[in-house]
């Protein structure tokens, strides 16, 4: 079983709840690529990361690919949200006719 965080998300007029409380996101944008280590980094410079995010006062991080166990753990343990985008970025819908390629490039 995992541990987590989150256990109802929900929409009452104008407000977004988190477990029944209010919440306004406030969030940054993270990669993982470091200098001398790459993506591939030791739990400890993970918590210490997320910990400068906390304290600039964001509450959400996003994301732009799969993320390792410990990092989803450390993030649920310090109350962080975490936005993980779909690695779609490089991806181009091929054209089956020349007209297809010129209307999807306008």
């Amino acid at each position: 079983a995992d541990r987590f965080g989150v256990r109802r998300i929900e929409v009452k007029g104008t407000s977004l709840l988190l477990n029944g409380r209010p919440l306004r996101l406030q969030g940054v944008n993270r990669y993982d690529d470091v200098p001398d280590r790459g993506p591939h980094l030791p739990d400890a410079f993970i918590r210490s990361d997320f910990l400068a995010i906390k304290r600039a006062g964001a509450n959400i991080v996003r994301i732009h690919y799969p993320q390792p166990p410990a990092q989803l753990r450390i993030a649920d343990e310090l109350g962080l949200l975490l936005l993980e985008e779909v690695p779609i970025c490089w991806w181009k819908a091929k054209a089956d006719t020349d007209a297809e390629r010129d209307a999807n490039a306008r």
